[in-house]
């Protein structure tokens, strides 16, 4: 139980880069949010303010569906396509969302929108052109830098929050969300994307998808992908202690009016060593990716900052 309640602290706590907060407040009593208890508590403490939509847990998900809901969210650890499929076959005229496999697929608008769920089409594989780095590295200063120079901009479609996701919604179903950000975010040849490796290692705890069967993937998709890691990983390691109390991955991917709000926060060398450890293991996931033979560049954060500077 603490376990969980942990998973989900931080899952709220990050999915702030989504807004998800200020959009259930937002929602009036014709919104119907379908999810598991913990959840329910933690988004009704969030703000004195009482919420207008209607919360209720997936037990009791079919009885609490009345005349005036209009659109339903679910978002729960157990068997949400199914229940979102169900609720869209006895009302049809009520738009269904998958919270996992909609709702958070975002992109670089940040806009969750409760729009009927339809599974993910099939489309022509893009090639991927991923920046992979370890956590913290600053991987989005590189990504806004390619912006600024004209070229697209790789975006984290997997975000941080899905992390601690993963791990409570034990059935996370990798290529379903693959397809969706292929379907909605893809120029239809290539897909621009950054992935960092705190993530990846979550999905291969938490899937079926291990590092052997990831590495095929970038072989037969044609991957190009640029690895990036930092010089200074104690540096790193206090920055992700920092970071990791607020809803943002980093300075350079909050929006410009946006403040960085922490949550209670009390810095410690146990926990930055901790987490120095940790990028230790995103390191060595690094170096084998970048040793399987993908075609690929490296970049070193450090060096990239001294030639953006000459």
């Amino acid at each position: 139980m603490r376990k969980e309640k942990a998973l989900y602290d931080q899952f709220v706590n990050h999915m702030g880069c989504w807004g998800w907060i200020h959009l259930f407040y937002k929602y009036d009593n014709s919104c119907l949010v379908i999810a598991d208890q913990p959840f329910i508590n933690l988004v009704r403490a969030a703000r004195p303010a009482s919420l207008a939509c209607n919360f209720v847990t997936p037990q009791l998900s079919m009885a609490a569906v009345h005349k005036g809901i209009k659109k339903i969210l679910v978002f729960c650890a157990e068997g949400e396509v199914s229940l979102v499929s169900a609720l869209q076959q006895k009302y049809p005229n009520i738009i269904v969302t998958s919270g996992t496999y909609s709702f958070t697929c975002t992109g670089p608008k940040r806009l969750s929108r409760l729009k009927n769920y339809t599974p993910p089409q099939k489309k022509p594989n893009p090639v991927p052109v991923i920046l992979l780095t370890t956590p913290y590295c600053d991987g989005e200063f590189v990504a806004k830098a390619m912006a600024n120079n004209g070229l697209p901009m790789p975006f984290e479609y997997f975000a941080r929050p899905l992390i601690s996701w993963m791990a409570i919604q034990k059935d996370f179903q990798i290529v379903r969300y693959y397809r969706r950000i292929v379907e909605q975010y893809s120029n239809g040849e290539e897909l621009y994307l950054m992935l960092q490796t705190d993530f990846l290692r979550a999905v291969f705890e938490n899937t079926g998808l291990s590092v052997a069967r990831f590495i095929q993937f970038l072989e037969k998709s044609g991957a190009k992908v640029v690895f990036l890691n930092r010089k200074n990983r104690f540096m790193q390691a206090v920055t992700g202690q920092i970071l990791h109390a607020t809803g943002e991955r980093s300075i350079w991917s909050k929006p410009p009016n946006k403040a960085l709000k922490r949550s209670a926060f009390s810095p410690n060398f146990a926990d930055t060593f901790a987490r120095y450890n940790d990028l230790e293991e995103d390191q060595k996931l690094l170096d084998r990716l970048s040793n399987s033979g993908v075609d690929s560049l490296h970049l070193v954060l450090e060096d990239f900052i001294d030639n953006q500077e000459r």
